[in-house]
């Protein structure tokens, strides 16, 4: 017995030979006619995916036909033998769902400049293509995504903030969309926002450590802002100490996640009254920043150069209360070892 003419397959449901090519044939055609149809126009685009599916879901029992001859599928108390369970099955997974989408970006002309010149960084350019690309899209979250980033990339960031909110609630990646949200939050000052899309983005990003990290980190950098080195709420700080070291478990570089943290940990050392709550908060911090160096002094990517300066521009005593507090706590847990020399070194 062959392998497509399984034992129990009933005499009527085995195609003979020219049944079979004929099967094949017809699949062929009708997918490639379909597929000619929705690139060339001649059905409504509303109909174009629902056409789409019908024509896998044809094509798909041909091959069955042509390939194994039987197919046996079930499902709530349904059962379909035969290219029949093919079609019933492919109309069910529904692949045609998002093609519409995927032929008009395609043949959109706007949009695809609009998508080009963003990539360039003419955003003064792209920007009427853009707005007339989600204008002729109106259902495709891919060009309202490409519009807010033509409007956050020319500081339009309530703008962007819209036109990203429509691109989630048309499906567009909805991680990826929050975390650019919570950027053009940032940007506003508003922290609260930012904090909230930000996680938004890590309860999406599942399976994707690079975009779960870089939330992590907007979260830290909201939550910090709100705390504003003691003029916020504690609740703040215990935040950010928190979605920093969720970043030091997944993310890379490491180095500037420490430093914030050591940051963050100095100042709340000495804001702290408690003795013992302050010499952790201290021991933290010197511990924190001392990595922080050893990872920076490793990092040998081609900016490396313009990381090591601008990471001593940043923790300088008398650049912010961070290199203040630092300054200070160097002085007093290392006294041999000056806080400004090690900076000093970190520039080479």
């Amino acid at each position: 017995m062959s392998p497509s003419d399984p034992a129990g397959t009933p005499e009527w449901n085995r195609p003979s030979a020219r049944q079979a090519i004929a099967a094949f044939a017809v699949a062929v055609i009708v997918l490639a006619v379909l597929l000619a149809g929705a690139l060339l126009g001649w059905v409504p685009r509303q109909f174009s995916g629902d056409i789409f599916k019908l024509g896998v879901a044809v094509a798909g029992a041909g091959f069955a036909v042509f390939l194994i001859g039987y197919f046996d599928y079930q499902s709530k108390g349904l059962r379909i033998g035969g290219p029949l369970g093919v079609f019933v099955l492919l109309m069910i997974i529904n692949p045609g769902r998002n093609v519409p989408d995927y032929i008009s970006e395609y043949l959109n002309k706007s949009f695809q400049t609009c998508r080009a010149n963003v990539q360039s960084q003419q955003y003064d350019v792209a920007s009427a293509d853009c707005a007339k690309a989600a204008a002729e899209l109106p259902q495709s979250g891919t060009a309202m995504h490409w519009f807010a980033l033509c409007q956050y990339n020319q500081e339009q960031y309530h703008a962007a903030i819209s036109s990203w909110k429509r691109a989630v609630e048309l499906g567009y990646e909805p991680a990826r969309v929050n975390y650019d949200i919570a950027f053009a939050y940032f940007r506003l000052g508003q922290y609260g926002d930012a904090a909230k899309h930000a996680r938004l983005a890590v309860d999406e990003s599942s399976g994707n450590s690079a975009l779960t990290a870089r939330a992590w980190f907007m979260v830290a950098d909201a939550e910090l802002s709100q705390w504003n080195f003691g003029s916020g709420s504690d609740q703040h700080f215990a935040d950010a100490v928190e979605a920093f070291q969720s970043f030091l478990e997944i993310g890379t570089p490491k180095f500037k996640a420490r430093a914030e943290l050591a940051c963050i940990l100095a100042v709340k050392g000495q804001l702290t009254t408690d003795a013992t709550d302050k010499e952790r908060f201290e021991a933290e911090a010197v511990a924190a920043f001392s990595s922080a160096l050893s990872e920076l002094s490793a990092y040998k990517m081609q900016d490396s150069a313009m990381q090591r300066s601008s990471f001593a521009d940043t923790y300088e005593a008398s650049s912010s209360p961070c290199g203040t507090a630092l300054d200070k706590l160097w002085l007093k847990q290392r006294p041999d070892e000056n806080y400004e020399t090690l900076l000093v070194k970190v520039r080479g």
